[in-house]
Protein backbone atom coordinates (compact mmCIF):
# COMPACT_ATOMS: atom_id res chain seq x y z
CA UNK A 1 0.00 0.00 0.00
CA UNK A 2 1.33 3.48 -0.84
CA UNK A 3 1.72 6.18 1.43
CA UNK A 4 -0.85 9.46 1.43
CA UNK A 5 -0.73 12.65 2.46
CA UNK A 6 -4.07 13.94 4.06
CA UNK A 7 -5.27 17.79 4.91
CA UNK A 8 -8.16 18.74 6.42
CA UNK A 9 -8.85 22.13 8.41
CA UNK A 10 -11.45 21.92 11.11
CA UNK A 11 -12.87 24.02 13.33
CA UNK A 12 -13.32 24.18 17.32
CA UNK A 13 -16.83 23.80 18.31
CA UNK A 14 -16.84 22.58 21.86
CA UNK A 15 -17.20 25.91 24.38
CA UNK A 16 -13.86 25.40 26.40
CA UNK A 17 -11.82 24.96 23.38
CA UNK A 18 -8.86 22.34 22.98
CA UNK A 19 -8.01 22.08 27.04
CA UNK A 20 -6.44 18.99 29.13
CA UNK A 21 -9.93 16.39 28.18
CA UNK A 22 -9.93 16.98 24.61
CA UNK A 23 -6.04 16.73 23.77
CA UNK A 24 -6.04 13.35 25.58
CA UNK A 25 -8.60 12.07 23.26
CA UNK A 26 -6.73 13.84 20.35
CA UNK A 27 -3.55 11.76 21.43
CA UNK A 28 -5.09 8.75 22.27
CA UNK A 29 -6.93 8.58 18.73
CA UNK A 30 -3.81 9.21 17.26
CA UNK A 31 -2.09 6.40 18.96
CA UNK A 32 -4.15 3.63 17.05
CA UNK A 33 -2.96 4.70 14.06
CA UNK A 34 0.09 4.57 11.87
CA UNK A 35 1.05 8.20 9.96
CA UNK A 36 2.27 10.88 11.29
CA UNK A 37 0.48 13.75 12.60
CA UNK A 38 0.11 17.19 12.88
CA UNK A 39 -2.11 20.12 14.40
CA UNK A 40 -1.42 23.68 13.04
CA UNK A 41 -2.87 27.04 14.46
CA UNK A 42 -1.67 29.75 12.54
CA UNK A 43 2.41 29.78 12.86
CA UNK A 44 2.12 26.98 15.53
CA UNK A 45 2.20 23.58 15.02
CA UNK A 46 1.84 20.40 17.65
CA UNK A 47 2.45 16.48 17.00
CA UNK A 48 -0.36 14.88 17.84
CA UNK A 49 0.94 12.45 19.66
CA UNK A 50 2.52 14.67 21.84
CA UNK A 51 -0.24 16.07 24.33
CA UNK A 52 1.95 18.77 26.10
CA UNK A 53 2.37 20.13 22.23
CA UNK A 54 -1.60 19.70 21.71
CA UNK A 55 -2.46 21.46 24.89
CA UNK A 56 0.16 24.40 23.86
CA UNK A 57 -2.20 25.23 21.14
CA UNK A 58 -4.19 26.50 23.14
CA UNK A 59 -7.41 26.76 20.86
CA UNK A 60 -10.79 28.58 21.58
CA UNK A 61 -13.74 27.58 20.77
CA UNK A 62 -13.87 28.79 16.91
CA UNK A 63 -10.62 28.73 16.26
CA UNK A 64 -9.78 27.12 12.97
CA UNK A 65 -6.96 23.72 13.09
CA UNK A 66 -5.55 22.33 10.32
CA UNK A 67 -4.75 18.86 10.55
CA UNK A 68 -2.15 16.59 8.99
CA UNK A 69 -1.51 12.99 8.23
CA UNK A 70 1.14 11.36 5.88
CA UNK A 71 1.21 7.16 5.81
CA UNK A 72 -0.48 4.41 5.14
CA UNK A 73 -3.74 5.19 7.08
CA UNK A 74 -3.52 9.10 6.49
CA UNK A 75 -7.09 9.56 5.77
CA UNK A 76 -8.88 6.98 8.31
CA UNK A 77 -6.75 8.93 10.78
CA UNK A 78 -7.92 12.38 9.16
CA UNK A 79 -11.06 11.52 9.51
CA UNK A 80 -11.16 9.96 13.13
CA UNK A 81 -9.79 13.29 14.81
CA UNK A 82 -11.85 15.12 12.51
CA UNK A 83 -14.96 13.55 13.39
CA UNK A 84 -14.09 13.95 17.46
CA UNK A 85 -13.43 17.93 16.58
CA UNK A 86 -17.06 18.04 14.98
CA UNK A 87 -18.62 16.49 17.71
CA UNK A 88 -17.03 18.58 20.05
CA UNK A 89 -15.47 16.01 22.13
CA UNK A 90 -19.16 14.67 23.28
CA UNK A 91 -18.77 17.93 25.74
CA UNK A 92 -21.98 19.51 27.31
CA UNK A 93 -22.20 23.72 26.81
Amino acid sequence: MSESSVRKEVRIVNPQGLHARPSSLIVRTVSRFKSSFTLSVEDRTANGRSIMEVMMLASPMGTQIVLEAEGEDAAELIHAVAALIDAGFDEKA
